[in-house]
């Protein structure tokens, strides 16, 4: 296995942390706020949408979820970076095992519970 480098981005080199701490400081009590905003949506959404029919969306999001672990493995096998690793973060058997946990219905993380060996 390849050791990863990492380097820095140039908004990283940039950050300045003072600046950033002060904001924290200046700004920390809108967090409570946003949170009570977030709450209220989510609950007021729920009491809303109570009575409505349900959406049945299985379907779409197993298309939607295959659809990303496709193009996930697809770039994962493409990528210059990740080519040598391949192997290790991604085994062809495993894309198998990816597809028939999605098709069962175990959502998107079946994958991380099952270990088939196809």
């Amino acid at each position: 296995m390849s050791v990863l480098t990492l380097q820095e981005y140039e908004f990283e080199k940039q950050f300045n942390e003072n600046e950033a701490i002060q904001w924290m400081q200046e700004n920390w009590k809108k967090s409570f706020l946003f949170s009570a905003l977030y709450a209220a949506f989510v609950f007021g959404g729920r009491h809303l949408m109570n009575k409505r029919a349900k959406f049945e969306l299985r379907k779409p999001l197993v298309l939607w979820s295959l659809t990303l672990a496709v193009f996930r493995r697809y770039n994962i096998h493409y990528s210059e970076e990740a080519e040598a690793d391949l192997p290790t973060l991604v085994p062809p058997h495993h894309c198998a095992a990816v597809l028939l946990v999605l098709l069962q219905g175990h959502g998107c993380w079946g994958w991380l519970v099952y270990d088939y060996e196809l």
